[in-house]
C-alpha cells in the first residue's frame, strides 16, 4: 500500500509540472484540385502521426495512449497500429512498451492500453501511429486533419503528455498572378502614342504588356494535379486596330513563354485576344500589344484577362477546368492637364462662374476635385472640355458642392484630358449682397 501510494504520488507530481509531448511533422498539402478522386484518405500519405515523449520515466503498465481526429470519421479499412523506438539520440537499449490492441471509440479514436514496460521511455522517444484510414468528407470539404493525443494514467485516470497538431491541409495549387497593362495616352501627341518609357521597353510609345503567369504553390503537394493545358483570354476593345474596317488587325499582340501554342488570334469583332499553351508546366505568358503605328488614336480602355488551367487529377484520367474570369489587367488612361483654383467659396451667399478653354484640336473629359476641411470630393463631369472652344462648368461643380455639403471656402482643381499648353482655367465668385466679382484664378 505504501508503494501504490508513492507511485501515485509521482504520478501526480509530473502531470501538474512536466512538459507536454511533441507531434513534430509538419502538415502535408493536399491538393484541392488534385485530391478530388481520391475515396478515402490513409494517414500513411500525411507521415502517420509521431508523438515524441516529453517526459522521462512515464507511461506506466495501465495506461491509454489516446490518439482522436476531431475533424475526421475513421474508413472501415482502418487497422490501426502503435509502434515506439528510441528518438532522443541517448545510448542503451531501445525502450520496449507492449501495447494491447487498438479499442475504437467515436468513429474517429483510437487508445492502447500498455501491457508491459520492459524499459521505461526518455524524453523525445517516439511513439508513431499508422494503419488509420480517413474518410474523404472532411478533407474534400477543404478541412484540415488534426489529431488530438494523450496518455490517461492508470493510476488515477488523469491525462498527461496531451498535444494536439494539424497533420494535412487542403491548398489550392493554381493560383494566377497579374502584371497589368499600365500605359499613359500622350494627349499631348494627339492621343496617337503612350507617354515615353511607359512601359519600359524600347518602343514604350508604341506597345504595352501584360503578364499572365500561372503559379503552382510552393511546398509540393499530396496528390497533385497534372496540367494538360491553359488557355489565356485577353479581353477589351481591340476594333481600333482594324483601321480599314476590313476584318484584320493592322497592328498586333505578340505572345511570348509559351512553349507550344493553337488557337491564337482576336475573336470576331476584336473584343478579345487568346492563346492557348499545351505545356504541362506553363511559365508567365506576357501580351506586348503594338497599340499604333503613331498614327492611329488609341481609345481609353480597360482590360480584364480570363485564365483557364484544365488539368486531370490525381489517379484519374478525367481533364477539369479551373477558371480564373475577368481578372483586372489594367487600363490605359489619358495625361492631361490639371490646374487648380485656390479657393471658390461656395453657399446661398454666392455664385461662381468657372470656364475651361481648351485650344486644342481634341475634347477632353473633365473631372473636378474638391477640397475642404481636409475631405476631397471628386466627379468626372458630364460636360467635356470642347475642341478649341470655353466651356463652362459652374453649375456642375455648385451642384457638387451642394451634395458634399460645403459652405465657405475650398480649393477646386480642374484635370483636363487635353494637351497641357492648350487648356486654361478661370474662376471668379460673385458675393451676392456687395455685388462683388472676384477673380481667384
Amino acid at each position: 500500500m505504501f508503494k501504490k501510494t508513492l507511485v501515485a504520488l509521482a504520478l501526480t507530481g509530473f502531470v501538474g509540472s512536466a512538459a507536454a509531448a511533441t507531434i513534430p511533422q509538419t502538415a502535408v498539402n493536399y491538393s484541392e484540385e488534385g485530391m478530388t478522386a481520391q475515396t478515402e484518405f490513409p494517414i500513411s500519405d500525411m507521415g502517420n502521426v509521431v508523438a515524441l515523449a516529453g517526459i522521462a520515466n512515464g507511461y506506466q503498465v495501465g495506461d491509454k495512449v489516446v490518439f482522436t481526429f476531431p475533424n475526421d470519421v475513421f474508413d472501415i479499412s482502418t487497422t490501426a497500429s502503435i509502434g515506439e523506438s528510441q528518438d532522443d539520440g541517448a545510448a542503451g537499449t531501445a525502450p520496449d512498451l507492449t501495447f494491447g490492441n487498438p479499442v475504437y471509440s467515436g468513429g474517429n479514436s483510437v487508445s492502447f492500453t500498455i501491457t508491459a514496460v520492459a524499459e521505461p521511455l526518455l524524453v523525445a522517444d517516439k511513439l508513431t501511429l499508422s494503419g488509420v484510414v480517413l474518410e474523404k468528407a472532411n478533407l474534400l470539404a477543404g478541412g484540415e486533419v488534426k489529431v488530438d493525443f494523450k496518455v490517461i494514467s492508470s493510476v488515477n485516470s488523469t491525462d498527461y503528455e496531451a498535444k494536439s497538431a494539424t497533420i494535412a491541409k487542403v491548398k489550392s495549387q493554381f493560383s494566377v498572378s497579374v502584371d497589368k497593362f499600365d500605359a499613359v495616352i500622350d494627349v499631348n501627341d494627339s492621343r496617337k502614342t503612350f507617354v515615353d518609357g511607359a512601359d519600359g521597353d524600347t518602343d514604350a510609345d508604341l506597345t504595352d504588356a501584360l503578364v499572365l503567369t500561372p503559379v503552382t504553390a510552393s511546398g509540393g503537394f499530396v496528390k497533385a494535379a497534372t496540367v494538360v493545358k491553359t488557355a489565356y483570354t485577353v479581353k477589351s476593345d481591340f476594333l481600333f486596330m482594324d483601321t480599314d474596317s476590313d476584318g484584320t488587325a493592322d497592328y498586333g499582340i505578340t505572345v511570348t513563354g509559351t512553349d507550344t501554342e493553337s488557337a491564337k488570334g482576336f475573336a470576331t469583332g476584336f473584343q478579345s485576344y487568346s492563346v492557348t499553351d499545351t505545356t504541362a508546366t506553363p511559365a508567365a505568358v506576357t501580351f506586348t500589344l503594338e497599340a499604333t503605328d503613331g498614327t492611329t488614336v488609341i481609345p481609353v480602355s480597360s482590360f480584364t484577362a480570363d485564365t483557364v488551367i484544365t488539368y486531370t487529377a490525381a489517379d484519374s484520367t478525367t481533364n477539369v477546368t479551373k477558371s480564373f474570369s475577368a481578372t483586372d489587367a489594367g487600363q490605359w488612361t489619358l495625361n492631361g492637364a490639371s490646374q487648380s483654383i485656390a479657393f471658390l467659396p461656395f453657399g446661398s451667399e454666392y455664385a461662381q462662374s468657372i470656364t475651361v478653354t481648351n485650344t486644342s484640336t481634341l475634347a477632353g473629359e473633365i473631372t473636378v476635385v474638391l477640397t475642404a476641411d481636409g475631405r476631397e470630393y471628386t466627379k468626372v463631369l458630364t460636360a467635356s472640355a470642347a475642341a478649341n472652344n470655353v466651356t463652362n462648368i459652374s453649375l456642375e461643380v455648385a451642384a457638387l458642392a451642394d451634395e458634399s455639403g460645403i459652405t465657405g471656402n475650398a480649393q477646386v482643381q480642374v484635370i483636363v484630358n487635353a494637351p497641357k499648353d492648350s487648356v486654361e482655367v478661370k474662376g471668379v465668385y460673385y458675393h451676392i449682397a456687395t455685388q462683388d466679382r472676384v477673380l481667384t484664378k
